[in-house]
């Protein structure tokens, strides 16, 4: 087709015309005077006939083309000859151009309308700027508009005209035009070779003159009885494809974003033995960390490097990066020492600041700041922006602000100026932190700087007040914003309102919203669900129905998290057929419900302790296809485990694993949770081994669940033993411990776990002493009173327990002023007393003989609603026996008969024993008569009290 269009239009047209045309050496026929007066023939280019056509032609001389002449000819045998030929015969004409293109336009012998032609048409044009244009449109800039959406080129120009322009070149030729779209293929990528030519031409670079001959076999096949057929050669990518070519393949699959078709072009050079260039290597390994497939890049890395292609930065670069984001720091670190020692080059600001990076993510501080150290004593790479912002946002992000600043001042230090991520970095951890004064100064000094603060900024200092619980901060903030006539976008007002709204100012923050609107915001389904959940939370169900269809009216339409807020309400406050309804109309509007819609409804039902509604739920969740997770039969699994039903729990727990949903951690600990509650040590064993089995791990939660079960149980020992299996113990474990040693009355134990609490550097916590103080109070006030004094200098105030222990500890020692102002501390300070507190001061009191005080005390006690039960009556009882007041005791024992409480087996012999020696017989038969109408049988004539112990 290009030969036809070469004859046909070139060579015929130009000769009807007796226009300029490039001459055909093959089968053109010249006279020697032409030849001669154009000054012969010169090899000074590569199309010494073209060179000598318009020579011959600008001396007058005029061509004749014979169409009904035909002269057998051969075309090249094989891609790479015929790639050779057109290098030539592009980069020939650019360079004729170059070297005749005065002498055309001196020249006195033709027409200004012919030199025109061919400097304009015959040259420019068909020699140097089709090609340019053929691969620029074709290969560039069409697949630059499936790449970037901002280049568009309309449908006549990307369409028509290559259409029209194509079948007119192969209008000539119907015999192929079955070819039409190969040939298309063919001549776009020849494009390329023909651009570069053409360059080559223009500008006299290497291989401007360089021949070589085209290759052809046209007649080998004539001697096939004379020689042997030769060995088809072994296929050769480099024969069969240009380089250059291979490289722009590499170029558009990685700008098309298809890295496994780069990969299979790179795999495929690389078979034949080939590397493409280091360039295009590079740009293969950018496109796979853009399309996150960091393994290819390591993978192709090592092959290189082991094959002996030396690589440069950059490539390291690319492999370090990619060991980071696959959080290898170790290889990344070794690719370093590599890159620093095997690569004979220095370390790149790049690959220091990736490293820096991926240290400080994974915590690494200290490895984090040598590499920051190093990097700024080499004062050929030294720290940037992004260096210092990375080392003080992993200070930040680990609590560290004060050694945060210290980067900040160092930076000040070595002149590295800040940016609006520094500042954003050191306010986003003030305010993580609630350390909002020092924030305010930051945001002034960001201001002081010359920087304007942007989204990111308000974001942060409106979660740090609303972290704070300064909701009345947020809100002058948005004032001061809204009077400077700044703008927030969505995510800053989305901050804003979940704070205000999880804050209980759920109406300040829909008003917020409201001049937001008036302002333009563009609101999405996040914003209005903020505010829906925020009512539901306050328990305005009225308010959070009127937002969505506020919502629907500003064109949003609410989602399956706008409707599991409210039946997630609904199901809170216990109105579990609302939920229900809510759940089927949700439906009804469009809105599918989603597995978490149906969790909530689950929950519900769940707490409700409705487990028949909880299984029509799951079968409801399977007839429409939603499959239920793990959370769902989890939820299913905690209610059964409060309410006792472990056996159904566990069964549910192996339908799930039938099903095909695996367990989470949390499953585990649920059924271990409710095995331990209930006592079932040996089922809790089972399910801990089941679990190990299969390759969950165990988590803090998980170990502190079954210790806390083996301490009830009285088996703090084997507690202690799995506790050394954990890592890292936490103020749970510890507080288990406490409490069972505090149980089985070992106050040594306890005050040793106590000290090595501390000393691990955690800190206790008022459940820490609710067990300590219980156990070691036979010690002594002195070591009660110490631990209540380091309880104050950690300001952990005494709540009801503490104060109950403390009254009853010195109301045995008889310290009863003690005991009263303590009574009155715990009013004043709104805790109100309960029996036990009550029962505490009257043994206080009758310790010292005060009967009317004892008796006063009771009656406050029924005054503020208190009923006095059993513990009440045999703390009366046994204290006015302690004093010898038997007749007193008797009295309070008539009182408890009355009331229906039965005194102990103690306080009862301690009474009768008390009668009987102050010969009060009567009083004694009476409660032996009371007693075995009670039901107890003992023998009343014996006077052995071994009698009254049977009771």
């Amino acid at each position: 087709m290009s030969l036809d269009y070469h004859f046909k239009v070139e060579q015929e047209v130009g000769s009807s015309t007796y226009a300029f045309f490039g001459f055909n050496g093959t089968a053109g026929v010249w006279r020697m005077a032409a030849i001669d007066e154009a000054g012969g023939w010169k090899d000074r280019t590569t199309v010494e006939d073209m060179d000598l056509a318009v020579r011959a032609s600008l001396k007058g001389w005029k061509f004749l083309y014979l169409g009904s002449l035909k002269v057998k000819n051969e075309l090249p045998s094989s891609y790479k000859a015929y790639r050779y030929q057109q290098h030539r015969w592009s980069c020939g004409p650019a360079n004729l151009f170059r070297k005749m293109v005065l002498e055309i336009i001196t020249n006195k012998k033709v027409t200004l309308w012919k030199k025109l032609y061919v400097i304009y048409s015959f040259f420019f044009v068909r020699k140097i700027i089709a090609h340019i244009v053929t691969f620029v449109f074709y290969s560039v800039v069409l697949p630059t508009t499936m790449m970037v959406p901002e280049v568009v080129v309309p449908q006549w120009g990307a369409v028509y005209i290559p259409i029209t322009i194509t079948v007119l070149n192969a209008i000539g030729t119907p015999r192929s035009f079955h070819l039409l779209v190969f040939w298309i293929l063919f001549e776009n990528v020849m494009s390329l070779h023909r651009t570069k030519a053409t360059f080559i031409g223009l500008f006299e670079t290497n291989r401007v003159n360089e021949w070589v001959v085209t290759e052809k076999h046209g007649d080998a096949s004539k001697f096939k009885g004379i020689t042997k057929q030769l060995k088809k050669p072994r296929f050769k990518l480099g024969e069969r494809l240009h380089m250059l070519e291979l490289g722009v393949g590499i170029f558009l699959f990685i700008e098309l974003n298809l890295p496994n078709e780069s990969i299979d072009l790179f795999n495929l050079i690389r078979k034949d033995g080939v590397f493409p260039s280091l360039v295009s290597f590079n740009m293969l390994l950018e496109c796979l960390v853009s399309c996150g497939k960091y393994s290819n890049v390591l993978c192709l890395f090592d092959h290189v490097v082991k094959t002996g292609i030396r690589v440069d930065k950059f490539t390291y670069g690319k492999a370090v990066q990619s060991a980071v984001k696959l959080r290898d720091t170790k290889r990344g670190l070794e690719l370093m020492e590599m890159m620093r020692k095997g690569g004979g080059m220095g370390v790149s600001k790049f690959v220091y600041n990736v490293l820096i990076g991926g240290l400080s993510k994974e915590k690494r501080l200290v490895d984090a700041r040598k590499l920051f150290d190093e990097m700024l004593e080499r004062g050929n790479v030294g720290g940037d922006k992004v260096t210092f912002n990375t080392m003080i946002d992993g200070y930040c992000k680990v609590g560290d602000l004060d050694e945060a600043f210290r980067i900040r001042e160092r930076m000040k230090e070595c002149k590295v100026e800040a940016n609006v991520v520094t500042f954003n970095t050191l306010l986003s951890g003030l305010c993580r932190g609630t350390r909002m004064d020092e924030a305010k100064k930051v945001w002034e000094d960001m201001k002081v700087c010359g920087f304007v603060p942007d989204g990111f900024s308000y974001s942060f200092m409106f979660d740090g007040f609303s972290r704070a619980g300064d909701l009345n901060a947020c809100v002058s903030l948005f004032e001061q914003v809204d009077k400077d006539g700044i703008r927030i976008n969505e995510y800053t007002c989305g901050v804003l309102l979940n704070g205000l709204c999880k804050g209980g100012k759920t109406t300040k923050g829909e008003e917020i919203l409201v001049r937001l609107l008036e302002t333009g915001l563009v609101p999405s389904e996040v914003i209005f669900n903020t505010i829906v959940d925020g009512y539901c939370r306050e328990g305005n169900i009225e308010m959070a129905l009127s937002t969505i269809e506020k919502m629907k009216y500003h064109g949003v339409t609410p989602n399956c998290m706008t409707f599991n807020s409210v039946i997630n309400r609904y199901c809170q406050c216990g109105n579990l057929a609302e939920a229900e309804r809510w759940l089927k109309r949700m439906a009804e509007m469009g809105v599918s419900p989603d597995v978490a819609s149906y969790n909530i409804l689950l929950d519900g039902f769940g707490r409700a302790l409705q487990f028949d509604k909880c299984f029509q739920v799951l079968e409801e969740m399977e007839n429409i296809g939603l499959k239920p997770n793990a959370i769902s039969y989890g939820s299913l699994m905690n209610q059964l485990c409060k309410d006792g039903r472990l056996v159904e729990a566990e069964v549910v727990f192996r339908d799930m694993i039938g099903r095909g949903v695996l367990p989470s951690t949390n499953t585990y600990n649920m059924l271990i949770s409710g095995y331990c509650n209930g006592g079932k040590i040996q089922d809790v064993f089972k399910i801990y081994d089941e679990m190990l089995s299969n390759k969950v791990s165990p988590t803090l939660v998980t170990y502190n669940t079954i210790m806390n079960g083996l301490c009830k149980k009285g088996r703090v020992e084997e507690a202690e033993e799995l506790a050394s299996k954990i890592i890292k113990c936490d103020v749970i474990t510890y507080n288990s411990l406490i409490s069972g040693y505090s149980m089985k009355g070992n106050s040594q134990k306890c005050l040793e776990l106590y000290e090595n609490m501390k000393m691990s550097g955690i800190r206790p916590t008022i459940n820490t002493y609710h067990p300590l103080i219980s156990g070691i109070k036979n010690q002594g006030l002195a070591l009660v009173e110490k631990l209540i004094s380091e309880m104050s200098e950690m300001n952990l105030a005494l709540d009801r327990v503490l104060y109950n222990e403390l009254i009853h500890c010195y109301a045995e020692h008889g310290l009863v002023e003690k005991t009263l102002q303590l009574y009155h501390e715990m009013v004043n300070k709104g805790t109100f007393p309960d029996r036990m507190a009550y029962n505490s001061l009257i043994i206080g009191y009758l310790k010292q003989g005060k009967l009317d005080e004892s008796k006063d005390l009771v009656d406050k006690m029924k005054a503020t609603g208190l009923v006095p039960k059993a513990d009440t009556y045999n703390t009366l009882i046994k204290g006015l026996c302690d004093i010898n007041k038997f007749s007193e005791a008797y009295t309070w024992y008539r009182e408890m008969m009355t009331n229906g409480y039965l005194p102990s087996v103690s306080v009862g012999n301690e009474l009768i024993t008390g009668l009987k020696e102050e010969g009060s017989f009567q009083e004694v038969h009476i409660i032996y008569s009371e007693m075995s109408v009670k039901g107890l049988d003992f023998e009343s004539t014996n006077e052995d009290l071994s009698a009254v112990a049977k009771l």
